[in-house]
C-alpha cells in the first residue's frame, strides 16, 4: 500500500473521528511528530495534524451556530486552527490539576477533544 494512501486514510479517519484519542496516545503522537525520523514518525505527525484539524473543524462548526452555547467565546478575528487546538490541549496538560479537580483522577483516559474544549474555555471565557 503506497505511503500517500495510508496517510490519506489516517488523516480522514482522524479528522472524522475527533473523539478517538486519549491523552496517552496524544502524547505519543506528539513525541513522535516532534522530530520525525522515518515513515512511522511522519505518519504519526500526519495523524496528529489530521486529528487536530478535525477538532478545529468541530469547534468552527459550533462557533458558526449562534444557537449553540459551548462556553467558548473566541473573538471574531481569531482563526480556529489545528495549532490553536494544540496550544489549548498543551496548556491543559502542562498543569492538569484544575482538570483533575473537575474530571477526577482518571482525567488522562478522557478524550483529548474534551480537554481541548476545556482549554479553549480557559483561553476564551464567555462573559455571560
Amino acid at each position: 500500500m503506497p505511503v500517500k494512501l495510508v496517510v490519506a486514510v489516517l488523516v480522514c479517519v482522524f479528522a472524522n473521528s475527533a473523539h478517538a484519542l486519549d491523552t496517552y496516545k496524544y502524547r505519543e503522537l506528539t513525541r513522535q511528530s516532534q522530530a520525525p525520523q522515518g515513515v512511522e514518525d511522519q505518519l504519526a505527525a500526519n495523524a496528529l495534524y489530521g486529528y487536530l484539524t478535525g477538532v478545529a473543524e468541530m469547534v468552527a462548526v459550533y462557533r458558526s451556530d449562534k444557537r449553540a452555547y459551548t462556553g467558548i467565546c473566541i473573538p471574531p478575528g481569531v482563526r480556529i486552527t489545528p495549532e490553536l487546538i494544540k496550544v489549548a490541549i498543551d496548556n491543559e496538560l502542562k498543569d492538569p490539576r484544575p482538570l483533575a479537580d473537575v474530571i477526577g483522577g482518571d482525567w488522562e483516559s478522557y478524550q483529548v477533544a474534551m480537554i481541548a474544549h476545556v482549554g479553549l474555555i480557559r483561553m476564551f471565557p464567555c462573559t455571560r
